[in-house]
């Protein structure tokens, strides 16, 4: 049996990916939750320039920075 062993590359990447370890990211539905408004109402906020862009971290997953959120928040 050969044990698996990440790369060096893959480890890379998620440091450029995430460099404050400390930041906490929401999904869509969380800051749906958080702002009391829909998912799809995220999206055309997003659409129309008017909020903050999400991080992606892989083809399929974005999420966004609580410090962005919450600057957006403070902002309106």
């Amino acid at each position: 049996m050969t044990a698996i062993t990440p790369s060096a590359t893959s480890v890379e990447v998620a440091a450029i990916e995430r460099p404050d370890k400390n930041e906490r990211y929401l999904t869509a539905r969380a800051v749906a939750e958080r702002l009391a408004i829909s998912t799809a109402t995220i999206w055309r906020w997003l659409r129309l320039g008017q909020f903050p862009a999400p991080k992606r971290f892989g083809s399929r997953c974005c999420r966004w920075p609580l410090s962005a959120v919450a600057e957006w928040e403070a902002s309106r």
